[in-house]
């Protein structure tokens, strides 16, 4: 049985289906680097701000998504990423991730769960991720530390046909990502 923390079906199609035509109503442009185009949005009820980055990557789908997968890559890429593990909760995996800045920022830490598929979104091979965060009395909060509590990440990728990979991630009100 799915816990209440799992993604539904809908929810992985909306990635794909964004994945094909950009929902950018009320983004903002900001910048251009690498082959990606980043937008901003302001989410009104938490006062953080929404980015969506659209573009291509000269890396094939299957490692891209390896790599949002991978806490290990992300410990070592991350210098601030201080602690990350997962573990077992009603049936999830669950990840915690402590980060740790110098003291000009508050360090914070997170816990949160993603899920990993592989779809055929009509006729098209896409690759997505959905990761959100989450609260569990496992994971009590820790002096001297933020917890992040609302943060989401959507990514779909997928190859260009070139070992080149179109995709669009969309990192929400957490203002951090683990791609």
């Amino acid at each position: 049985m799915a816990s209440a923390r799992s993604f539904s079906e809908e929810q992985f199609q909306e990635a794909c289906a964004e994945l094909q035509s950009p929902w950018l109503l009320g983004w903002n442009w900001q910048v251009e680097s690498r082959g990606l185009t980043i937008y901003r949005k302001l989410h009104r009820p938490t006062g953080l701000y929404e980015y969506k980055f659209i573009g291509t990557l000269r890396a094939p789908p299957d490692l891209l998504v390896d790599i949002g997968m991978d806490l290990g890559y992300i410990r070592r890429q991350i210098p601030q990423v201080t602690e990350a593990y997962e573990t077992e909760c009603d049936g999830e995996t669950v990840t915690y991730m402590k980060m740790e800045f110098p003291f000009f920022v508050s360090s914070r830490d997170c816990v949160y769960v993603k899920q990993r598929r592989d779809l055929d979104f009509r006729g098209r091979k896409i690759q997505v991720v959905l990761a959100k965060g989450t609260s569990l009395p496992q994971f009590p909060e820790r002096p001297g530390f933020i917890r992040v509590r609302q943060c989401q990440v959507k990514l779909a990728v997928e190859s260009d046909g070139h070992n080149r990979s179109k995709g669009k991630m969309k990192a929400a009100v957490g203002v951090w990502c683990t791609l």
